[in-house]
């Protein structure tokens, strides 16, 4: 049976991506999180939470101590917006289809809100972050 979340594209998420499209831009080196949290308008907290559940994904590395910071694990044509959306949340649904005469009048909706998700994994999952960062440096 499937089930929804509350929101395609969770807010978590959306700072997640903020957060590693800064790390991008930053080379190899170590940035603090007050100076990441700063850059891309979360509370210190909040980022903290945020870079925490990223490290447990494997996608950013972490130091502790006045040289420390975060930065990403990996280079950037190697991580996926998918993978950084699936490190803090999931684009599955969560809320289970309702069983009998309902379920059954929004087996359509639902079939059409599972091709949105699939296409929409389909998308993240062919963009990487160099892709977002090199968007970002043509604007520039």
């Amino acid at each position: 049976m499937a089930t929804y979340s509350s929101g395609m594209l969770l807010l978590t998420s959306e700072y997640a991506l903020s957060v590693m499209a800064y790390l991008a831009g930053q080379g190899s080196g170590f940035c603090k999180v007050p100076v990441i949290a700063q850059a891309v308008g979360l509370t210190e907290p909040y980022t903290f939470k945020v870079v925490t559940s990223l490290e447990n994904a494997g996608l950013v590395t972490t130091l502790r101590g006045r040289a420390g910071g975060a930065k990403l694990s990996r280079s950037p044509q190697k991580i996926s917006l998918l993978d950084v959306v699936n490190a803090v949340g999931s684009l599955k649904r969560t809320v289970p289809t309702p069983r009998g005469a309902i379920g059954a009048s929004l087996a359509p909706l639902n079939r059409k809100l599972d091709a949105m998700v699939s296409d929409l994994e389909k998308r993240l999952s062919a963009t990487t972050l160099a892709d977002v960062a090199a968007r970002r440096a043509e604007r520039l």
